[in-house]
């Protein structure tokens, strides 16, 4: 059996010049291992980009 996670995501935007706001709402059903990938995309994703001002060190294939 896969384990579902059920998500709800509610977003406001008012529109340009209106008083009236329009709120949308999406629902999305995703399985566990696709909550973790997205979960540990998102860190590395972190880690990226704190290392992004950091020195640049080139690397050939052979040094691997």
């Amino acid at each position: 059996m896969t384990a579902l996670a059920k998500i709800t995501t509610v977003s406001v935007r008012r529109e340009r010049g209106g008083s009236h706001a329009r709120r949308t709402m999406s629902k999305v059903t995703v399985s566990k291992l696709q909550l973790q990938e997205a979960i540990e995309d998102a860190q590395l994703n972190a880690i990226a980009d704190e290392r992004a001002a950091g020195p640049f060190v080139r690397v050939s294939l052979d040094d691997l």
